[in-house]
């Protein structure tokens, strides 16, 4: 007889006192794992890891574990039957009291990889932009594994690239043939016209000059602008009122001096008079600009800088 023959025979025993050796105290757990048995040997190997794959996840165990793997094997999925022994064998290594499920996972991983097909997502130096996201049927391939030939089940593989501003890549390809080797380029990628503008977040509002910059709208300045203005209105009537009074003085008095210095009174206060009303007009329009205008930050903190010490002016001329 030879050494492959008597090594399937030897795993064939091992994997039956792994079966008389197993029991779990929970019945659900018990149960689903009969039920990957039975489904087992009526050849339903889809149904029957399902089964198994439930026992081990209402209980643990490292028995479900290897009927698992060994259900994923006579399924095809030679890959994923592959890792789980790889998995008990971590599990198991170092406990005396596991010694046979250690043989057993050790065996099988073995012997699977020989039979396993390797698939390599290529990722050359000039296809590795900046944000490139990879995916194997939909699921993110971590950069570590790009250009890494990575063992595979049998079946189909979509294989897609994206990028911010480039178009996207996809490609599907067939894995069909035990122990083959497949790898997959991914092109350069081509451009978007426009994607540099059409890919910009508002919060890329960092990087522009504070002029550019929307602020809020703040009303604190057009409302302290006229209220100035107000005031300064009223400073021009109480002028132009005072400087016609000195006026209708001037006019009645009989004595030539005072007549005289009633009258250069009454021009003064006119002329400030007239400054007022320009003041007035010239604030209550810059407070109608600021309050209808869209501003940039740079322009409404200069117009908060400017505005008391162009009210202080104003008042100041017009006193």
């Amino acid at each position: 007889m030879s050494s492959h023959v008597v090594t399937i025979a030897w795993i064939a025993v091992a994997l039956g006192a792994v079966d008389v050796a197993h029991a779990q105290s929970n019945p659900d757990a018990e149960q689903a794992f009969l039920d990957g048995k039975a489904l087992m040997d009526a050849k339903q190997y889809a149904r029957a890891c399902e089964a198994f794959a439930a026992s081990d996840r209402i209980e643990p165990t490292i028995a479900a574990k290897l009927k698992l793997a060994d259900c994923q094997e006579r399924r095809g999925k030679l890959a994923t039957s592959w890792g789980l022994f790889l998995d008990v064998v971590r599990r198991v290594r170092g406990d005396a009291t596991q010694g046979a499920y250690l043989q057993v996972a050790t065996a099988r991983a073995a012997a699977l990889e020989a039979r396993l097909p390797y698939l390599t997502v290529s990722v050359p130096e000039g296809s590795a932009v900046d944000g490139l996201i990879v995916t194997r049927n939909g699921a993110p391939l971590d950069p570590g594994l790009w250009n890494r030939a990575l063992p595979v089940d049998v079946g189909t593989y979509t294989i897609a690239a994206r990028a911010p501003g480039v178009r996207p890549w996809t490609v599907t390809i067939e894995v069909d043939v035990e122990g083959a080797r497949q790898t997959i380029d991914v092109p350069r990628f081509e451009p978007i016209a426009g994607a540099a503008v059409s890919a910009r977040r508002p919060d890329d509002d960092r990087d522009r000059q504070p002029s550019e910059v929307a602020a809020p709208r703040s009303v604190v300045v057009p409302l302290t602008l006229a209220g100035g203005a107000l005031i300064l209105t009223g400073a021009a009537l109480g002028l132009e009122l005072s400087a016609r009074g000195r006026y209708d003085d001037a006019v009645r008095s009989t004595d030539a001096d005072a007549r005289d210095d009633l009258y250069d009174s009454a021009v003064a206060r006119r002329r400030l008079a007239i400054g007022a009303g320009v003041a007035a007009v010239a604030t209550a329009g810059v407070a109608a600009w600021l309050w209808w205008r869209p501003r940039s930050t740079a322009g409404t903190a200069i117009a908060a800088r400017v505005a008391p010490g162009y009210l202080g002016l104003a008042f100041g001329g017009a006193l």
